[in-house]
């Protein structure tokens, strides 16, 4: 039975609380409803700037506001804003009006609010760990630009209000783009030079995974978070689902861009490989959806939440978008093709740098779903100072998403391409250059007439390409386990395993984590360490160390109380 079904009533029938204090006072009996505070370990709370330097070249021009859990805040139809304590609201409401006028304020998160207090439980059910309250993301976008210096009194100000958990600019976010190509025809079959399919030490060795039962991913979903796709690329099949679709102005100068980024992607993952008209894709089987993230209309925040809530445990959610960082951060040494703000040179780092982004990724985990995210393209060492502590597992001041982050390396060397953000948060590689996919610039020519849906690359790369390799790879470990009737692992449990079952990057001080290597995985996950007669694989989806044998350790346990 699933640990969530009497949460699934309560929410389907309207009577589900949004808030823990409700929740507590509602319970009967007391052990049923949602967890009690003390019954879950506490998460940690991001800390406060000191001070939020606004520029209108990096940020969006909207605030994020995380009002602390259990608020009770709500955005009324009229745009007016309500909470449990009614003072918070008026509060909140005066100051806006005497610093910036009028403000609209909406949720960050658009579903409705009970489903988003049902993931919240039910992820501290699996996690036994206290969720962010997603109800209680706000966005505040001013109805008149402001100077800086106004924005940056206004965000101090909010965050010295003790109701506030944080109050930050929104930072602007960019596709990863890799770099340019050359030109050639396209006169040869494009699978045999997909390498990054072939086995290890060159590849992930999809070849293996697919002689396998649910090998070529059948069993588990894929959404891709990004921009924009074109959808009617001959090599791609029709999505599942699109969500949060917000489309791109004809006048943007970025459109073809976005949408040659996102086709690239889902090439990789979901290239046909049965219609000989391009390249295999490594979860070719695998239903494959979007979520797009349009920079003025839906945050990636939402986007994330959408995509979750279209999945089940197992499917995996990737996440194409990276954000301007810290100002002031180093580049990797000697490189020239990292990607920065052309303004502020604020490197572009993981999209959960913000919060809100961060909050949406740590439910999805926490709800079973596997979250994939490009590391970024900025060079950077995500362990630097400059980033308190957010991306260094051994700091008090690390946030968890549970998401696997992805830097790149170079196909032939195994070193780190040289625009791969890296550090001890990264969790695995993938090529970062000569990646053959569908169309990103165009430079395998098909034959006449060449147009947009039916042109490839060998030159996709950064961590744009080394993000769906790994994603892909996830898709078939998920799709295999069903295809065993095993159960699927965790986000957090198929961290562990692509930290330790991949080929090496080549010795380097700039860390990016080990390429998945599709046969070793399968061979530990259907080997028994412990000799306890459960596969490792079924031990590492329940929790259990696969390394120790529970029942001899309690027949053990057991001699020794006699003794």
């Amino acid at each position: 039975m699933d640990r969530c079904s009497d949460l699934a009533s309560l929410r389907d029938s309207g009577l589900l609380p949004l808030r823990r204090d409700l929740a507590a006072a509602h319970r009967s009996p007391p052990d049923a409803g949602m967890p009690l505070a003390s019954s879950v370990r506490g998460r940690t709370r991001i800390r406060k700037p000191s001070i939020q330097l606004f520029d209108p070249q990096a940020h969006t021009g909207r605030i994020v506001l995380k009002i602390a859990d259990d608020g009770g805040f709500e955005v009324l139809e009229g745009g007016e804003v309500a909470a449990a304590s009614p003072e918070h609201a008026f509060a909140l409401e005066e100051l806006l009006v005497g610093t910036v006028g009028l403000t609209k304020i909406r949720r960050v998160f658009s579903r409705r609010m009970i489903d988003l207090a049902f993931d919240r439980f039910c992820g501290e059910r699996w996690m036994r760990e206290e969720m962010p309250d997603l109800t209680q993301f706000l966005l505040l976008v001013p109805r008149e630009a402001q100077a800086p210096a106004v924005m940056e009194s206004l965000v101090g100000q909010l965050n010295d209000l003790a109701f506030v958990e944080i109050a930050y600019f929104e930072g602007r976010s960019e596709a990863s783009t890799p770099p340019v190509s050359y030109v050639r025809s396209k006169t040869e079959p494009l699978e045999p030079i997909q390498g990054y399919l072939f086995p290890a030490p060159q590849g992930i060795d999809a070849y293996f995974a697919w002689s396998l039962p649910g090998g070529t991913g059948q069993y588990s979903k894929i959404i891709d978070v990004e921009v924009a796709w074109r959808p009617e690329h001959e090599d791609l099949p029709p999505f599942f689902a699109s969500v949060a679709l917000q489309a791109v102005p004809a006048d943007d100068p970025n459109i073809e861009s976005y949408r040659s980024h996102g086709t690239a992607v889902l090439g990789m993952l979901a290239g046909n490989p049965a219609n000989l008209l391009g390249i295999a894709g490594i979860a070719n089987a695998s239903p494959i959806g979007v979520a797009a993230t349009y920079v003025q209309n839906s945050t990636i925040a939402s986007a994330i939440d959408l995509a979750s809530a279209t999945l089940v445990q197992g499917d995996v959610i990737l996440v194409e978008r990276q954000i301007a960082g810290p100002p002031g951060v180093g580049s990797h040494p000697n490189c020239g093709a990292t990607q920065r703000d052309p303004v502020t040179q604020s490197p572009y780092v993981p999209a959960e740098y913000d919060y809100s982004v961060l909050a949406a990724i740590r439910t999805a985990t926490a709800n079973g779903r596997v979250v994939v995210a490009a590391a970024g393209n900025g060079g950077v060492n995500l362990d630097d100072a400059a980033f308190a502590g957010r991306f260094d597992p051994a700091s008090p001041d690390y946030l968890d998403s549970g998401a696997i982050l992805v830097g790149a390396r170079w196909p032939d060397t195994g070193l780190p391409t040289c625009e791969s953000n890296y550090g001890s948060r990264i969790d695995a590689s993938g090529w970062g250059r000569n990646v053959v996919t569908t169309y990103w610039s165009g430079n395998l020519v098909p034959n006449p007439p060449a147009t947009l849906n039916n042109t490839y690359s060998d030159e996709f790369g950064g961590t744009s390409s080394a993000a769906p390799m790994v994603a892909g790879a996830a898709a078939l470990v998920q799709s295999i386990q069903v295809g065993r009737r095993e159960p699927v692992l965790s986000s957090m449990a198929l961290r562990a395993l692509l930290r330790t079952h991949g080929t090496a990057q080549a010795p380097n001080s700039s860390r990016v984590g080990l390429m998945p290597d599709l046969f070793r995985i399968q061979e530990w996950m259907t080997a028994d360490s412990d000799g306890d007669g459960v596969k490792n694989g079924v031990e590492l989806a329940l929790g259990r160390n696969p390394n120790v044998n529970e029942g001899g350790l309690i027949s053990l346990i057991h001699f020794l109380l006699e003794e």
